[in-house]
């Protein structure tokens, strides 16, 4: 037999074991020992029992509405102690109000947890997405060229930039608008993405140019790229404003670059393919 003190009853772990179904299957009593003037036989019943038999009392244990199983109490001695017995059912009904608030307080924190991470999620995408076109930021472009530039040394794999430039976007925003230019970018991200692979990075790099990030390609491979993007642009019409084109510069990782040197490569391409007339894609 188990002997615990009537105190231990406000030690939750105790009511948690007298709902255990292994102790309520093993049928083992429970002494109380110090229960006033003698001791108390407590035997954990099944979760449905509800009824006392003589001599008993039945005390549930109930946990957010939820019955769990239920407490039979029966002196051990002669003669009965209600005012016992009324006692320990009041400490039942405690223990539950106290398992109940628990398990409450316990959902609020679980969901504050959530809104918690839901938040941070947010945080993270506005430090990392550009507001405008919802394509990655200058900030996330470089720390992916960073990432891709350490992959391409280290396995000696190639990889490409593509920096695109909006021809004479300025005018645009002088004739029509910024209202107009903007929707003009969102337009041009939309028929870029559309042309691109899964494995393309593509980020606003600031203004009307933007980059493509080319893992696992080469410049001719880069090249071919581009010149889909630069068809596509030039083949689509922009609400307002008419034909929008746009210029293009490629260049490939060498061993050593660091991510400015492959944008000022690229740069450099872009310039290129303007002088050329604009609506040109090149690699210098």
């Amino acid at each position: 037999m188990s002997e615990y003190r009537l105190s231990d009853l406000l030690d939750m772990s105790i009511i948690q074991k007298l709902a255990d179904s292994e102790f309520s299957a093993s049928g083992m009593p429970m002494a109380i020992v110090d229960a006033f003037d003698g001791s108390f036989l407590v035997r954990a019943g099944s979760a449905d029992a509800c009824d006392s038999g003589p001599g008993q009392v039945a005390l549930p244990i109930v946990v957010s509405g939820r019955r769990l199983a239920t407490l039979f109490l029966a002196r051990s001695g002669s003669g009965r102690d209600l005012a016992l017995a009324q006692f320990l059912a009041d400490l039942a009904e405690r223990s539950r109000r106290v398992i109940e608030d628990l398990a409450e307080v316990n959902d609020m924190l679980r969901m504050e947890i959530s809104e918690r991470k839901h938040f941070e999620e947010k945080l993270r995408e506005l430090s990392e997405i550009d507001y405008l076109t919802g394509i990655f930021n200058r900030r996330k472009l470089f720390d992916l060229l960073e990432s891709e530039i350490g992959k391409s040394h280290r396995y000696s794999r190639p990889l490409s930039l593509i920096m695109l430039d909006l021809d004479h976007f300025k005018s645009i925003n002088d004739s029509h608008g910024h209202q107009v230019g903007d929707a003009v970018l969102k337009d041009m991200v939309q028929i870029v993405r559309r042309t691109l692979r899964k494995v393309d990075v593509f980020a606003r790099y600031g203004g009307e140019e933007f980059m493509v990030v080319c893992a696992e390609t080469s410049l001719d491979g880069a090249l071919v790229l581009a010149e889909k993007i630069r068809s596509a642009m030039a083949a689509s019409g922009f609400p307002a404003v008419g034909q929008v084109t746009v210029s293009a510069g490629v260049a490939e990782y060498r061993d050593g670059d660091t991510e400015a040197g492959l944008i000022e490569r690229a740069d450099q391409s872009l310039n290129a393919a303007k002088r050329q007339g604009r609506n040109q894609v090149a690699a210098v």
